[in-house]
């Protein structure tokens, strides 16, 4: 005759029981072999947990060492300067109307490429840098339209836009993979995409862009998650960036630019 397993013994916490119990559970009614896997079960499940807690860790982290881009904007300063980024500036003859300019701060880039006569949508999650920008339209006698709005959220109908600008906005991992697939679909076919960000090289420079290595671009991040696009230029280069007070010296930086294929 077998003998009846003795119980666990207590680990002290409520959470513990359920797992102490349902192992007994397993060697009552399936016997000892059972165990292992039974301890399998729950060592994964409470590995799970623990990753789950650094995530919400490293993410809680990441959001109190990012700016906060409406006390940044509220400034009569503008933070990066009045001028267009130099890059966008020299490649926007391959633009195709209209302009979506995503994370587009405080109007720089949109008044310019409206000033080339470009229909423009500036998205920003700053009212701040959004009001700053309708301020230096009207002072360049030009219009864009903007939109409040969290890139976390953002949304935009497929095929409507025939050109996208992405200026320096250095974006976690996880909300580039789900933004960046839905704005390849919401170019038009043969749509423009014009993309500069401070590169992984950049970090520790101080000459300007975040720390958090995930902010930061390589080619390689480019070509994973930017997908659909035929590349026509992808590289990165150290170049000399003078926007504002934050921009102020040599950087690295990843230079994009792709077409959404036409249509058969």
């Amino acid at each position: 005759m077998s003998k009846r397993p003795g119980r666990l013994p207590s680990l002290g916490r409520r959470s513990d029981f359920s797992c102490r119990d349902s192992l007994i559970v397993l060697v009552q009614k399936r016997g000892p072999n059972a165990l292992a896997s039974g301890l399998c079960y729950h060592v994964v499940g409470l590995l799970k947990r623990i990753r789950n807690s650094q995530v919400a860790i490293e993410t809680t982290r990441r959001d109190s060492m990012a700016p906060d881009w409406n006390e940044r904007f509220s400034d009569s300063e503008y933070a990066y300067g009045t001028e267009a980024n130099t890059f966008l500036a020299d490649n926007a003859t391959m633009l195709v109307d209209p302009v979506l300019s995503i994370a587009e701060g405080e109007g720089r880039n949109a008044v310019y490429l409206a000033t080339q006569g470009f229909r423009v949508h500036a998205v920003d999650g700053s009212e701040a840098g959004l009001e700053k920008a309708a301020r230096l339209a009207a002072d360049q006698n030009v219009t864009i339209t903007s939109e409040v709005a969290d890139l976390n959220d953002y949304q935009t109908h497929p095929d409507s836009w025939g050109s996208i600008v992405s200026i320096y906005a250095h974006l976690p991992r996880p909300l580039r993979i789900k933004l960046y697939p839905m704005l390849v679909q919401a170019l038009k076919p043969g749509g423009i995409l014009i993309f500069e960000a401070y590169s992984e090289s950049q970090r520790g420079r101080g000459t300007g862009g975040p720390n958090d290595l995930e902010l930061l671009m390589t080619c390689r991040k480019i070509e994973e998650e930017w997908k659909g696009l035929e590349t026509i230029l992808l590289h990165e280069i150290e170049r000399e960036v003078h926007e504002g007070k934050f921009h102020t010296g040599m950087a690295s930086v990843v230079q994009y630019i792709a077409r959404k294929p036409e249509q058969n």
